[in-house]
């Protein structure tokens, strides 16, 4: 009972992490953020009050001939409604972190990686569970599966600093101005730059992620001015 109170903050969570990831609006609304929990909120209660109702686990029983004392869960409609509740709300926020990334510059896709797997590998643990499809009866492998999930995480931290570059959607007003742009961080990195900008500096890479020094090596005079600005 006690995972019920964790377990289905999940798909909430993860929906609303994708939606600011996008730099959707959407992220913002206090209406949408209080009735993704309402779903959860109630799905606990009937876990808590479950001996009343048996809505949430038909019956628990141990596994005969198991010698790691598992039971099984015969799930009833409250869980099973929570678990197609976050599955669809894992999908929906996988999609709008996938479709930030491929409108952006090329080192988002390596955040997109790392994020969707990371979500993924639990939510195939879990489903896996639910529909008794795991190799032992009655074994969760969504655990294990979320330490796979932060070793991505860890990869995206490290490999395409995940949590200090935030994409910006690169519309088509950006990429049709006549003006070279350039857009950095606060670390200095460079976050995008327009077509302008990249036949400007003679830039035929991509160069998103890299220190705006080293980019703008070739015009210290431009990367003065630009400190100058700040």
């Amino acid at each position: 009972k006690v995972q019920y109170l964790s377990f289905p903050n999940a798909g909430p969570l993860w929906l609303l992490f994708a939606l600011n990831y996008a730099q959707h609006t959407d992220a913002k609304r206090t209406n949408l953020i209080r009735a993704l929990w309402i779903i959860p909120a109630l799905t606990a209660l009937l876990v808590w009050t479950n001996e009343f109702h048996h809505l949430a686990w038909v019956t628990v029983s141990p596994l005969p001939g198991n010698p790691w004392g598992l039971v099984r869960y015969e799930h009833g409609p409250a869980v099973l409604c929570l678990a197609v509740y976050s599955y669809a709300l894992m999908i929906v926020g996988s999609a709008y972190i996938i479709n930030t990334a491929y409108r952006s510059a090329k080192l988002y896709r390596g955040q997109m990686a790392a994020l969707v797997l990371g979500a993924v590998l639990p939510l195939i643990g879990n489903i896996l569970y639910v529909t008794r499809l795991t190799p032992i009866q009655g074994f969760d492998l969504a655990p294990f599966a979320f330490t796979v999930s932060g070793l991505c995480l860890v990869w995206g931290a490290f490999r395409t600093h995940l949590f200090q570059i935030t994409p910006v959607v690169y519309d088509a007003v950006l990429s049709s101005m006549s003006e070279g742009v350039l857009i950095e961080d606060t670390s200095a990195r460079v976050i995008d730059l327009n077509p302008a900008a990249a036949k400007l500096l003679g830039i035929e890479r991509d160069v998103a992620g890299l220190p705006t020094a080293s980019v703008l090596a070739p015009w210290n005079v431009i990367e003065d001015t630009l400190r100058g600005v700040k």
